[in-house]
């Protein structure tokens, strides 16, 4: 333990923004939500909300969305000021909350009339779709599950012993397991290839698995024992599923360009084809994903692989080919001098100190790389027009070989 942090009376649901700079916490007994900033883990903020604050859900470094137990609302907090700018009426009771697997939609399960209510995360005020589920909603997680190509909502039911299956394209239900008895908590592996559970009264967990027992279906569940009363259940991210936890992933997306080169890289900037990063662009297509987390940084449809200097990408999906990683750290071994492989030059064309990967016009003619690339950029801004991106990978599905 580094610290302790006094926020408000009976804290209970916990999310951090994605750029990892402040951590919001939902207080129940005092109808309110700490902001704790993480560079010196100190209060900033303190938001009034509705009664009893659980869920806590963050889509994007500007908004923040809270369910209000008590009062049947959801506050939409906007961060650059830490206000509430939007209350919602959902379902009665509302406890889980989650950011849908593409980052357009949130997903409240209200516990007491049995609906998931799903919100818009641009126009919070938009009509609410309602789904109904089993009894009790609970916990609700979300994952882009990779056999099916479908964004998924995982729903824990505690009161009907299931979990019901709500995909994304249609917003219909997927599919309802029976699970368990008292399913609370809830998650998803980023794959979607696993679920597990925290099951309340019984004092234990679960795992069930897709198409490993039943191809092109989900297992029967699987439990292990925990402490008394698990409540929540929460999956370290793997964002390019590699096995590697993004804590201590060397390159998070496998694009081969390592996490510190696609951040700060060495602060100096070398007058040649080979530019480090010198600038704080850290999200320049502005698409909501850290470029340490996206395929391609600048939104130009051209991977980022390829506009740093690399030749293993031969289906141009922005991954690394024939990935191999002797050394558990996440970098792929072409690429790690650790492991005779050579780091990504980062091209830099037009000798400006920005690599091409976060340049919009890399060769400084007066073209964007997204229009030269035959992309379609009518406002010239260097990122291309069509920027839909369900599994959010950062590469545009427009782009992307399985899509477009």
């Amino acid at each position: 333990m580094i610290d302790t942090i006094d926020v408000g009376s009976e804290s209970f649901g916990v999310a951090v923004t994605p750029d990892g700079d402040f951590v919001y916490v939902s207080n129940c007994g005092s109808n309110n939500v700490s902001v704790i900033q993480t560079s010196d883990n100190t209060v900033v903020a303190t938001v009034d909300v509705g009664q009893c604050p659980l869920g806590v859900a963050i889509p994007n470094n500007t908004s923040v969305f809270v369910a209000n137990t008590s009062s049947d609302t959801v506050s939409v907090i906007q961060t650059s000021d830490n206000t509430v700018v939007a209350t919602v009426d959902v379902g009665i009771a509302p406890i889980g909350i989650a950011v849908g697997p593409d980052g357009v939609n949130i997903y409240v399960a209200n516990s007491l009339s049995n609906t998931v209510n799903i919100m818009c995360v641009e126009d919070p005020t938009c009509d609410l779709l309602t789904i109904d589920v089993g009894e009790t909603p609970e916990g609700i997680a979300s994952s882009q599950n990779s056999t099916l190509n479908l964004g998924l909502i995982y729903v824990a039911n505690q009161g009907s012993n299931t979990i019901t299956i709500i995909n994304k394209p249609f917003n219909e239900i997927e599919a309802t397991l029976d699970v368990a008895e008292s399913p609370t908590g809830i998650a998803a592996t980023p794959n979607g290839d696993f679920i597990y559970l925290t099951h309340f009264n019984s004092s234990m967990g679960g795992r069930i698995d897709f198409g490993t027992v039943n191809p092109g279906g989900w297992s029967e569940e699987g439990t292990f024992p925990t402490g008394d009363q698990p409540t929540s259940i929460a999956i370290a991210p793997d964002t390019d599923g590699d096995g590697v936890a993004n804590t201590t992933d060397t390159d998070s997306d496998n694009d081969g360009i390592t996490n510190n080169d696609e951040t700060s890289g060495s602060g100096t900037t070398e007058v040649s084809s080979n530019a480090q990063r010198n600038e704080g662009l850290n999200d320049p297509d502005g698409d909501g994903l850290d470029n340490l987390r996206d395929l391609d940084s600048d939104g130009d449809c051209i991977p980022d692989h390829f506009e740093a200097g690399g030749g293993n990408d031969s289906d141009s999906d922005g991954l690394s080919d024939n990935f191999v990683d002797v050394d558990m750290d996440g970098h792929h071994d072409e690429h790690d001098p650790d492991q005779t492989g050579n780091n990504l030059p980062l091209t830099d064309t037009d000798k400006d100190g920005t690599p091409d990967f976060l340049d919009p016009d890399s060769d400084n003619d007066g073209r964007t790389d997204a229009e030269e690339a035959g992309g379609l950029d009518e406002d010239g801004d260097g990122i291309h027009e069509e920027i839909e991106d369900l599994n959010r990978d950062g590469l545009a599905d427009a782009c992307h070989p399985d899509t477009g």
